[in-house]
């Protein structure tokens, strides 16, 4: 729909904002699976303070849409590991969705896979795949659709350098996600 009927409208995504009472995982019990749903969404996403570290929403003395505008959790982001983790990986997103206006503006496709989701977006040559969904360890992505035998490629979120082999990547990272952009050629 977005490239077809609304190819000509601008998109906002967002999880949270301060006039939305009802928020995208208000209880922040899944805020890795909230970075990928909105940093990668087609259109423009709107982070909203602390939607990056789980700021908390529900506040107890908070009353209506106070809750929306609780303080930031500075304390954990400085001291809590688990909020760190969740930081490190809206930021790692957040880069390689600033990296490539494909991300956010490009021509998607569905590509198949055995397990998790994997999609490219193209926008003139910016070219990208992402695999999410996936199994933590071990996994092989299609890329075939886009990347030639030979091609080298990076997975921005492990800093892996892959060859492209019988069109496909194989890689074993310790996340659920796989951000693919190709290597520049020197």
């Amino acid at each position: 729909i977005l490239n077809s009927s609304l190819k000509d409208y601008g998109v906002l995504n967002y999880m949270t904002s301060h006039d939305d009472g009802q928020p995208f995982d208000r209880e922040r019990n899944n805020p890795i699976k909230t970075a990928e749903l909105l940093l990668l969404s087609p259109g423009t996403s709107q982070v909203y303070y602390g939607d990056e570290s789980a700021r908390e929403l529900i506040v107890p003395t908070a009353t209506g849409d106070a809750n929306l505008r609780s303080l930031m959790n500075w304390n954990t982001i400085e001291t809590d590991p688990k909020t760190q983790a969740i930081l490190q990986h809206w930021q790692k997103i957040g880069q390689f969705r600033a990296n490539h206006p494909a991300v956010g503006a490009g021509k998607h496709e569905l590509i198949a896979s055995a397990s998790g989701v994997v999609f490219s977006r193209v926008r003139n040559n910016d070219k990208i795949i992402v695999g999410m969904e996936l199994p933590i360890g071990y996994k092989t992505i299609p890329v075939a659709s886009l990347f030639n035998d030979g091609t080298l490629l990076r997975d921005a979120y492990s800093k892996q350098t892959l060859t492209v082999i019988a069109g496909e990547v194989s890689l074993t990272n310790n996340a659920a996600i796989v951000l693919l952009e190709e290597l520049p050629v020197l």
